[in-house]
Protein backbone atom coordinates (compact mmCIF):
# COMPACT_ATOMS: atom_id res chain seq x y z
CA UNK A 1 0.00 0.00 0.00
CA UNK A 2 1.40 3.39 -1.05
CA UNK A 3 1.24 6.46 1.48
CA UNK A 4 -1.61 7.66 -0.32
CA UNK A 5 -3.34 4.61 0.06
CA UNK A 6 -2.46 3.98 3.49
CA UNK A 7 -3.26 8.09 4.11
CA UNK A 8 -6.80 7.39 2.66
CA UNK A 9 -7.52 4.45 4.92
CA UNK A 10 -6.40 6.02 8.18
CA UNK A 11 -8.72 8.44 7.30
CA UNK A 12 -12.02 5.76 6.43
CA UNK A 13 -10.86 3.73 10.08
CA UNK A 14 -10.97 7.16 12.28
CA UNK A 15 -14.53 8.31 10.81
CA UNK A 16 -15.34 5.84 13.17
CA UNK A 17 -13.72 7.90 16.45
CA UNK A 18 -16.45 9.08 18.71
CA UNK A 19 -19.33 7.28 17.64
CA UNK A 20 -20.38 4.18 20.19
CA UNK A 21 -19.33 1.05 19.75
CA UNK A 22 -23.19 -0.07 19.11
CA UNK A 23 -26.53 -0.11 20.49
CA UNK A 24 -26.48 -0.24 24.41
CA UNK A 25 -25.94 -4.17 26.04
CA UNK A 26 -27.77 -5.96 28.47
CA UNK A 27 -26.17 -8.63 30.22
CA UNK A 28 -27.84 -12.14 29.94
CA UNK A 29 -28.13 -12.99 33.06
CA UNK A 30 -28.71 -10.73 36.56
CA UNK A 31 -25.52 -9.94 38.54
CA UNK A 32 -25.44 -13.69 40.97
CA UNK A 33 -22.99 -14.98 43.34
CA UNK A 34 -22.12 -18.02 41.58
CA UNK A 35 -20.37 -16.36 38.58
CA UNK A 36 -18.28 -14.62 41.59
CA UNK A 37 -17.68 -17.47 43.53
CA UNK A 38 -16.58 -19.29 40.22
CA UNK A 39 -13.97 -16.78 39.41
CA UNK A 40 -12.55 -16.36 42.78
CA UNK A 41 -12.54 -20.23 41.93
CA UNK A 42 -10.12 -19.97 38.76
CA UNK A 43 -8.17 -16.80 40.21
CA UNK A 44 -7.71 -18.23 43.89
CA UNK A 45 -9.09 -14.77 45.35
CA UNK A 46 -9.38 -15.77 49.06
CA UNK A 47 -10.87 -12.34 49.88
CA UNK A 48 -13.65 -12.98 52.22
CA UNK A 49 -16.01 -9.96 51.34
CA UNK A 50 -16.84 -12.17 47.77
CA UNK A 51 -17.02 -15.33 50.03
CA UNK A 52 -19.04 -15.01 53.13
CA UNK A 53 -22.51 -13.40 53.90
CA UNK A 54 -21.01 -12.16 57.38
CA UNK A 55 -18.16 -10.50 55.86
CA UNK A 56 -19.62 -8.77 53.01
CA UNK A 57 -21.87 -7.10 55.75
CA UNK A 58 -19.44 -6.39 57.90
CA UNK A 59 -17.63 -4.57 54.97
CA UNK A 60 -20.58 -2.47 54.38
CA UNK A 61 -22.26 -4.17 51.71
CA UNK A 62 -25.60 -5.16 51.91
CA UNK A 63 -24.32 -8.59 50.80
CA UNK A 64 -22.05 -10.74 48.95
CA UNK A 65 -20.91 -8.36 46.16
CA UNK A 66 -19.98 -9.23 42.64
CA UNK A 67 -15.94 -9.31 42.11
CA UNK A 68 -15.33 -5.94 40.94
CA UNK A 69 -12.62 -7.41 37.94
CA UNK A 70 -15.79 -9.13 36.49
CA UNK A 71 -16.71 -5.72 35.20
CA UNK A 72 -17.03 -6.63 31.79
CA UNK A 73 -18.18 -10.02 31.77
CA UNK A 74 -21.87 -9.81 32.79
CA UNK A 75 -22.52 -8.51 28.94
CA UNK A 76 -19.46 -9.75 27.14
CA UNK A 77 -20.61 -11.27 23.77
CA UNK A 78 -19.40 -14.57 22.75
CA UNK A 79 -18.71 -14.39 19.02
CA UNK A 80 -19.03 -18.18 18.52
CA UNK A 81 -22.96 -17.68 18.17
CA UNK A 82 -24.01 -14.84 15.60
CA UNK A 83 -24.22 -11.15 17.21
CA UNK A 84 -27.66 -9.43 17.91
CA UNK A 85 -30.10 -8.11 15.06
CA UNK A 86 -28.78 -5.06 13.59
CA UNK A 87 -25.63 -5.56 14.88
CA UNK A 88 -24.18 -5.76 11.62
CA UNK A 89 -24.34 -2.48 11.25
CA UNK A 90 -23.07 -1.41 15.03
CA UNK A 91 -19.62 1.03 13.77
CA UNK A 92 -17.90 -1.29 16.23
CA UNK A 93 -18.71 -3.82 13.55
CA UNK A 94 -18.35 -1.99 10.81
CA UNK A 95 -14.82 -0.91 11.83
CA UNK A 96 -13.39 -4.34 12.59
CA UNK A 97 -15.11 -5.54 9.14
CA UNK A 98 -13.37 -2.79 7.11
CA UNK A 99 -9.95 -4.06 8.92
CA UNK A 100 -10.76 -7.26 8.18
CA UNK A 101 -11.12 -6.81 4.92
CA UNK A 102 -7.45 -5.06 4.65
CA UNK A 103 -6.16 -8.36 6.30
CA UNK A 104 -6.23 -7.33 10.17
CA UNK A 105 -8.38 -10.31 11.12
CA UNK A 106 -6.23 -11.44 14.59
CA UNK A 107 -6.99 -9.61 17.54
CA UNK A 108 -5.36 -9.40 21.46
CA UNK A 109 -6.04 -6.95 24.29
CA UNK A 110 -3.03 -4.75 24.93
CA UNK A 111 -4.53 -2.52 27.52
CA UNK A 112 -7.28 -1.99 30.22
CA UNK A 113 -8.27 0.18 32.46
CA UNK A 114 -10.58 -0.51 34.57
CA UNK A 115 -12.46 1.87 37.24
CA UNK A 116 -14.95 0.76 40.03
CA UNK A 117 -17.26 3.61 41.41
CA UNK A 118 -19.49 1.36 43.34
CA UNK A 119 -19.82 -2.88 43.22
CA UNK A 120 -22.46 -4.60 41.49
CA UNK A 121 -24.46 -6.25 43.92
CA UNK A 122 -26.74 -9.92 43.82
CA UNK A 123 -29.58 -8.84 41.45
CA UNK A 124 -28.45 -5.75 39.47
CA UNK A 125 -28.93 -5.92 36.16
CA UNK A 126 -25.72 -4.65 34.26
CA UNK A 127 -26.28 -2.59 30.67
CA UNK A 128 -23.05 -1.67 28.89
CA UNK A 129 -22.74 1.19 26.35
CA UNK A 130 -19.70 2.26 24.97
CA UNK A 131 -17.73 4.64 22.45
CA UNK A 132 -14.92 4.54 20.16
CA UNK A 133 -11.79 6.37 21.16
CA UNK A 134 -9.07 6.66 19.00
CA UNK A 135 -7.88 4.07 16.07
CA UNK A 136 -3.75 4.14 15.61
CA UNK A 137 -2.10 4.54 12.57
CA UNK A 138 -0.20 1.24 11.38
CA UNK A 139 1.75 -0.13 13.77
CA UNK A 140 4.40 -2.78 13.22
CA UNK A 141 4.81 -5.09 16.54
CA UNK A 142 6.39 -9.03 17.05
CA UNK A 143 2.86 -10.21 16.22
CA UNK A 144 2.88 -8.39 12.99
CA UNK A 145 1.28 -5.25 11.28
CA UNK A 146 -1.88 -3.88 12.89
CA UNK A 147 -3.79 -1.11 13.92
CA UNK A 148 -4.55 -0.33 17.97
CA UNK A 149 -8.23 0.39 18.49
CA UNK A 150 -9.16 2.10 21.93
CA UNK A 151 -12.51 2.25 23.36
CA UNK A 152 -14.02 3.54 26.69
CA UNK A 153 -17.06 1.12 27.84
CA UNK A 154 -19.61 2.48 30.75
CA UNK A 155 -21.43 -0.08 32.69
CA UNK A 156 -24.93 1.20 34.71
CA UNK A 157 -27.35 -0.73 36.83
CA UNK A 158 -30.85 -1.05 36.37
CA UNK A 159 -31.17 2.74 38.01
CA UNK A 160 -29.01 3.86 35.32
CA UNK A 161 -26.56 4.29 37.98
CA UNK A 162 -22.97 4.05 36.79
CA UNK A 163 -21.07 1.70 39.04
CA UNK A 164 -17.73 0.92 36.95
CA UNK A 165 -16.10 2.14 33.58
CA UNK A 166 -13.01 0.18 31.12
CA UNK A 167 -11.32 1.87 28.70
CA UNK A 168 -9.41 -0.56 26.81
CA UNK A 169 -7.00 -1.66 23.85
CA UNK A 170 -7.30 -4.11 21.44
CA UNK A 171 -4.32 -4.58 18.36
CA UNK A 172 -5.82 -5.77 15.53
CA UNK A 173 -3.60 -7.27 13.32
CA UNK A 174 -2.62 -9.40 9.93
CA UNK A 175 -1.26 -12.93 11.61
CA UNK A 176 1.85 -13.95 10.38
CA UNK A 177 2.50 -17.53 8.40
CA UNK A 178 1.34 -20.57 10.83
CA UNK A 179 4.55 -21.86 11.96
CA UNK A 180 3.80 -22.03 15.68
CA UNK A 181 5.61 -18.56 15.94
CA UNK A 182 7.80 -16.51 18.12
CA UNK A 183 7.26 -15.32 21.02
CA UNK A 184 4.81 -12.56 20.88
CA UNK A 185 5.99 -9.15 22.42
CA UNK A 186 3.85 -5.84 22.52
CA UNK A 187 5.15 -2.74 24.46
CA UNK A 188 7.21 -4.99 26.68
CA UNK A 189 11.11 -4.41 27.90
CA UNK A 190 13.25 -7.39 29.23
CA UNK A 191 12.61 -7.64 32.84
CA UNK A 192 15.72 -9.13 35.04
CA UNK A 193 15.88 -12.09 36.91
CA UNK A 194 13.85 -12.29 40.00
CA UNK A 195 13.87 -15.22 42.90
CA UNK A 196 11.10 -17.11 43.47
CA UNK A 197 8.87 -16.35 46.73
CA UNK A 198 6.83 -19.04 47.94
CA UNK A 199 2.90 -17.70 48.94
CA UNK A 200 1.89 -18.20 52.59
CA UNK A 201 -1.32 -16.82 52.41
CA UNK A 202 -3.69 -13.55 52.87
CA UNK A 203 -2.99 -13.49 56.40
CA UNK A 204 0.74 -14.24 57.00
CA UNK A 205 1.37 -11.52 54.00
CA UNK A 206 -1.08 -8.65 55.02
CA UNK A 207 0.30 -5.53 55.47
CA UNK A 208 -1.43 -3.27 58.79
CA UNK A 209 -3.01 -0.68 57.92
CA UNK A 210 -0.32 1.32 60.66
CA UNK A 211 2.28 0.20 57.83
CA UNK A 212 0.76 2.31 54.60
CA UNK A 213 3.25 4.31 53.68
CA UNK A 214 5.15 5.45 50.11
CA UNK A 215 7.78 2.98 49.41
CA UNK A 216 6.65 0.32 51.01
CA UNK A 217 7.37 -3.15 48.82
CA UNK A 218 4.94 -5.60 48.80
CA UNK A 219 5.75 -9.19 49.14
CA UNK A 220 6.01 -11.05 46.06
CA UNK A 221 3.95 -13.91 44.64
CA UNK A 222 4.81 -16.54 42.23
CA UNK A 223 1.70 -17.90 40.17
CA UNK A 224 2.36 -21.26 38.17
CA UNK A 225 1.03 -20.22 34.52
CA UNK A 226 -1.11 -23.77 33.84
CA UNK A 227 -3.39 -24.56 30.93
CA UNK A 228 -6.22 -24.71 33.37
CA UNK A 229 -5.40 -21.29 34.96
CA UNK A 230 -5.83 -19.50 31.12
CA UNK A 231 -8.87 -21.47 29.73
CA UNK A 232 -10.76 -21.48 33.12
CA UNK A 233 -10.04 -17.77 33.50
CA UNK A 234 -11.08 -17.12 30.38
CA UNK A 235 -14.05 -18.91 30.40
CA UNK A 236 -15.14 -17.94 33.57
CA UNK A 237 -14.57 -14.49 32.44
CA UNK A 238 -16.92 -15.30 29.89
CA UNK A 239 -14.06 -14.84 26.81
CA UNK A 240 -14.23 -17.49 24.61
CA UNK A 241 -11.46 -16.63 21.61
CA UNK A 242 -10.05 -19.71 20.54
CA UNK A 243 -6.78 -18.32 21.18
CA UNK A 244 -6.89 -18.58 24.92
CA UNK A 245 -7.76 -22.53 24.99
CA UNK A 246 -7.54 -23.80 21.19
CA UNK A 247 -3.17 -24.10 20.82
CA UNK A 248 -3.77 -24.82 16.96
CA UNK A 249 -5.68 -21.34 16.68
CA UNK A 250 -3.36 -19.96 19.15
CA UNK A 251 -0.73 -21.15 16.83
CA UNK A 252 -2.02 -19.94 13.65
CA UNK A 253 -2.23 -16.41 14.61
CA UNK A 254 1.50 -16.13 15.65
CA UNK A 255 1.85 -17.32 19.38
CA UNK A 256 3.84 -20.56 20.22
CA UNK A 257 0.53 -21.79 22.33
CA UNK A 258 -2.59 -20.60 24.19
CA UNK A 259 -2.04 -16.99 26.32
CA UNK A 260 -3.78 -15.81 28.97
CA UNK A 261 -6.42 -13.30 28.86
CA UNK A 262 -6.35 -9.58 29.90
CA UNK A 263 -9.05 -10.22 32.10
CA UNK A 264 -7.61 -13.05 34.29
CA UNK A 265 -4.50 -11.00 34.23
CA UNK A 266 -6.27 -8.24 35.51
CA UNK A 267 -8.11 -10.45 38.32
CA UNK A 268 -4.76 -11.95 39.37
CA UNK A 269 -3.18 -8.13 39.50
CA UNK A 270 -5.71 -7.04 41.68
CA UNK A 271 -6.13 -9.61 44.01
CA UNK A 272 -2.55 -9.89 44.45
CA UNK A 273 -2.74 -5.96 45.66
CA UNK A 274 -5.75 -6.67 48.01
CA UNK A 275 -4.20 -10.03 49.56
CA UNK A 276 -0.92 -8.17 50.47
CA UNK A 277 -3.05 -4.90 51.99
CA UNK A 278 -5.67 -7.20 53.71
CA UNK A 279 -8.84 -9.08 53.50
CA UNK A 280 -11.18 -5.62 53.72
CA UNK A 281 -9.41 -3.86 50.68
CA UNK A 282 -11.87 -2.71 48.18
CA UNK A 283 -10.30 -2.08 44.32
CA UNK A 284 -11.00 1.28 43.33
CA UNK A 285 -9.05 0.91 39.95
CA UNK A 286 -6.97 -1.72 37.98
CA UNK A 287 -5.16 -0.40 35.02
CA UNK A 288 -3.19 -2.99 33.35
CA UNK A 289 -0.50 -2.80 30.03
CA UNK A 290 0.44 -6.10 28.90
CA UNK A 291 3.52 -7.20 27.36
CA UNK A 292 4.89 -10.48 26.44
CA UNK A 293 1.93 -13.44 27.18
CA UNK A 294 1.61 -15.78 29.80
CA UNK A 295 1.96 -19.11 28.02
CA UNK A 296 1.51 -22.19 29.61
CA UNK A 297 4.59 -23.84 31.72
CA UNK A 298 5.83 -20.72 32.63
CA UNK A 299 5.44 -19.03 36.30
CA UNK A 300 5.09 -15.47 36.66
CA UNK A 301 6.24 -13.45 39.92
CA UNK A 302 3.79 -10.06 40.90
CA UNK A 303 5.67 -7.66 42.78
CA UNK A 304 4.08 -3.90 44.27
CA UNK A 305 5.78 -0.97 45.70
CA UNK A 306 3.06 1.99 47.23
CA UNK A 307 3.32 5.18 45.61
CA UNK A 308 0.95 7.26 47.08
CA UNK A 309 -0.95 6.79 50.47
CA UNK A 310 -4.29 9.12 51.45
CA UNK A 311 -6.01 9.45 54.33
CA UNK A 312 -9.40 11.79 53.71
CA UNK A 313 -11.73 9.26 53.21
CA UNK A 314 -13.42 8.50 56.81
CA UNK A 315 -12.06 4.99 58.33
CA UNK A 316 -10.49 4.55 54.88
CA UNK A 317 -7.03 4.49 53.37
CA UNK A 318 -6.66 4.95 49.85
CA UNK A 319 -3.10 3.24 48.54
CA UNK A 320 -2.20 4.09 45.10
CA UNK A 321 0.26 0.64 44.08
CA UNK A 322 3.04 0.74 40.92
CA UNK A 323 2.61 -3.34 39.81
CA UNK A 324 4.73 -5.53 37.98
CA UNK A 325 4.45 -9.11 36.61
CA UNK A 326 6.97 -10.68 35.07
CA UNK A 327 7.80 -14.52 33.59
CA UNK A 328 10.31 -16.43 31.64
CA UNK A 329 10.08 -13.89 28.59
CA UNK A 330 10.60 -11.03 30.32
CA UNK A 331 7.74 -8.36 31.58
CA UNK A 332 4.00 -9.56 31.32
CA UNK A 333 2.02 -6.79 32.93
CA UNK A 334 2.77 -3.35 34.71
CA UNK A 335 -0.31 -1.79 36.06
CA UNK A 336 -1.58 0.62 38.79
CA UNK A 337 -4.16 -0.25 41.49
CA UNK A 338 -5.91 2.21 43.69
CA UNK A 339 -7.48 0.22 46.28
CA UNK A 340 -9.44 1.57 49.72
CA UNK A 341 -7.92 -0.51 52.82
CA UNK A 342 -9.54 0.01 56.03
CA UNK A 343 -8.07 2.23 58.40
CA UNK A 344 -7.94 -0.22 61.28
Amino acid sequence: MNTQDEAAFLQQLRTFVDKPTGAPRVGGDLVNHPMTRHWCQAISERNPIYLDEQAARAAGFPGIPAHPTLLQSWTHHDRRYPPPKGAHDYPEEQLFRVLGERGFTSVVATNSDQEYFEYFQTGDQVTMSGVILSVSPRKTTALGEGHFVTSRLEYRDQRKVLKGQLTWTVFRFKPPPASGGPPAIINATPAAPQEHAHESGLAADAVMPSQLQAGLSLAPRVTDITPTLIAVGAIDSRDFHPVHHDRDHAQATGTRDIIMNVFTSVGLVGIYVTDRLGAGSLLRRVAVRLGVPNYPGDTMQTKGIVNTVERDKPGMITAQVAVTASNSLGLHASATVVVDVPAR
